[in-house]
């Protein structure tokens, strides 16, 4: 998502694809059996319709999807986890498609069909006014599923990364802010019951 932006030149990307792709390779030679999952940012950052669907792209063009079970996310960060407002399957119905000439997805739901809803009120860095569907990791990952599974027909695994995240619905000076983030605490206890299909 950062091409062309600052300091990620082309040389940057190619670097990156050649790193990751060979970093999967020689992990899937190594350990045939391990459950690999490649880091996929966070929802503030990669859950705009544009971005997921780039990233998308990105891990196809590395050709390694066979290769890996999934994605990491929040990894490092502080995005709310949202198990307390899940949104219903049919949120997620426009991710990856254009509805009515825009981009769909949750935000574009939330604006209309699921305007009031408790799911789009959880929201507490205001992503969903802005186009993106990670206002909450849970979101964050049902949004990057659907599009890895309308674009390559694979559905990924996700592990959210809730080490820091505890606190999150606590305002912070900058929601951008993701270095020693005071009042941060734990998050959710690890569990495989995250009520997603």
């Amino acid at each position: 998502s950062n091409t062309g932006r600052d300091r990620c030149t082309d040389e940057t990307v190619g670097n990156y694809k050649h790193g990751v792709a060979y970093a999967v390779q020689r992990l899937s030679a190594g350990a045939p059996h391990a459950a690999i999952y490649v880091d996929a940012a966070h929802g503030g950052w990669m859950g705009f319709e544009h971005n997921a669907a780039a990233f998308v792209a990105l891990m196809a063009e590395m050709d390694v999807l066979h290769q890996i079970r999934g994605f990491s996310t929040n990894v490092a960060n502080y995005q709310t986890l949202g198990l307390d407002t899940l949104c219903p399957r049919r949120a997620f119905d426009g991710t990856a498609r254009q509805v009515h000439g825009a981009a769909g997805g949750l935000a574009a739901w939330c604006k209309r069909d699921g305007a009031g809803s408790e799911c789009c009120a959880n929201d507490p860095c205001e992503l969903l006014g802005v186009g993106s569907g990670g206002a909450t990791e849970l979101s964050y990952v049902q949004t990057l599923r659907r599009h890895f599974m309308r674009a390559t027909g694979w559905a990924p695994y996700f592990v959210i990364d809730t080490g820091r995240n505890g606190a999150a619905h606590e305002p912070r000076a900058k929601c951008e802010s993701w270095c020693n983030v005071r009042g941060a605490g734990a998050g959710a206890v690890p569990t495989l019951n995250t009520h997603l299909p």
